[in-house]
């Protein structure tokens, strides 16, 4: 599988080294208090991981029958074949994410704050507008790019709200903008 090469502790620090120095790009400017405390940000991050192994449980589980009758995994070996699987797509998965949320997710999040806006629904919005921006990207380059385009477009945009709602709750986002920022 080309996956595996990718599911490498390297690959692991390289990504923790990555989010960790775009998301310190955010927290330079001292004269302002950040819509995300540093200790909120780390609780996204990890409400981030958290759900991708839900997602990786959830998608790199295959019954045991079809495992035997389709990808003729042995049965003796098929739990270890389960638990790789799982790390394999969960390493993937997160790491992504965590490079989506830092130089995507926490731009948006900022940027919104910036102009008073950073609230869950509205972050859940943004995320759903760059899932369809996404998958439209993706879809180019398919010989029926409609169909591509929708599949994918439902699969990017049921996990990113999935993410996005999760680092939203952990990292402390309000829910509506408070009296004293409409003012």
């Amino acid at each position: 599988m080309e996956a595996e090469f990718f599911a490498s502790p390297i690959v692991v620090l390289i990504t923790l080294m990555l989010v960790a120095g775009v998301s310190s790009l955010h927290y330079r400017d001292g004269t302002r208090t950040p819509v995300v405390s540093k200790k909120g940000l780390l609780a996204g991050y990890l409400a981030v991981v958290f759900c991708c192994a839900a997602i990786a449980a959830v998608s790199s589980y295959v019954p045991q029958a079809e495992a035997a009758s389709i990808w003729k995994v042995a049965a003796e070996n098929y739990w270890s074949v389960q638990i790789h699987e799982f790390f394999v797509d969960f390493i993937l998965l997160s790491c992504g994410a965590l490079l989506g949320v830092a130089f995507v997710g926490l731009p948006v999040i900022f940027a919104l704050a910036r102009i008073r806006l950073a609230t869950v629904p509205l972050v859940l919005f943004a995320s759903i507008l760059i899932s369809v921006a996404a998958a439209a990207l993706l879809a180019l380059g398919d010989n029926n790019s409609s169909r591509g385009f929708v599949f994918t477009m439902k699969y990017l945009v049921s996990q990113h709200l999935l993410l996005s709602l999760s680092f939203c709750l952990a990292a402390g986002l309000p829910w509506r903008r408070r009296v004293s920022d409409e003012t």
